[in-house]
């Protein structure tokens, strides 16, 4: 049996963690979320690593809130890693590198050992979209343009993506954990990675979440369906 894997694609607020849920609990297939995004917060499967720079990041952030006097939060905001333009040793950039790249081959990793069980994967967000710059701009610091070049290049591409789309301002009053101009600009960036992406389709995350729901669901159904692909409900 030939499984396949999902990406849901959209900004914070566009859904996707309740649409994976309820992809998981469908009777029509059986599914695994993996998060692939940037984030090791966000994160269900994490190497011992990444949790420890991620620790130390929660630190140096609620330091900052406590000297701002800013409103602490549980999780660091998306906003707060932009502009980070600090230099770094060349140690650190090294091994903030490597640590990258083992963490994303650990959860692809992860990925094909439920493929192999006969499992879709429903990716919650996905490195390829998640590494696309700005519409009009690069990335700025070079060890970060050679990192997303073995992505894009090198590291497998989902065999379905769905972005979760919705303006920016509607994103924001669902979920303020960005900015508008962030929100707005990654949109963006979702929108034209999608049009050099096979197997890239688009739903109106505006709608009731019952509706958007069935909309992803019909269009794995159809992919599945296209493919030959036999989609019957196991055990994990």
């Amino acid at each position: 049996m030939v499984m396949f894997t999902v990406a849901l694609i959209g900004g914070d607020g566009a859904g996707k963690s309740t649409i994976a849920e309820k992809l998981e609990a469908s009777s029509e297939f059986t599914a695994k979320t993996i998060y692939l995004g940037m984030s090791t917060q966000s994160s269900n499967f994490s190497l011992p690593t990444s949790k420890i720079v991620y620790f130390f990041k929660k630190k140096r952030y609620q330091t900052e809130v406590e000297s701002t006097g800013k409103t602490p939060e549980d999780k660091i905001p998306a906003y707060y890693y932009e502009n980070k333009n600090k230099k770094r040793s060349l140690i650190w950039v090294i091994g903030r590198f490597v640590n990258r790249l083992a963490e994303l081959i650990y959860r692809q990793w992860i990925a094909w050992k439920y493929l192999r069980k006969g499992i879709v994967v429903i990716y919650d967000r996905h490195i390829i979209f998640e590494s696309t710059p700005d519409v009009g701009t690069k990335h700025t610091k070079k060890s970060d343009g050679i990192f997303y070049w073995i992505v894009d290049h090198l590291f497998p591409k989902p065999d379905l993506s769905i972005l979760l789309d919705a303006p920016a301002e509607v994103l924001y009053a669902r979920k303020q954990e960005s900015t508008l101009e962030h929100l707005s600009r990654r949109r963006l960036a979702y929108i034209e990675k999608g049009k050099n992406t096979k197997n890239f389709f688009i739903v109106d995350a505006t709608q009731r979440p019952e509706n958007v729901y069935k909309d992803v669901l019909h269009l794995i159904l159809d992919y599945s369906s296209g493919h030959n692909i036999s989609l019957q409900a196991q055990s994990l």
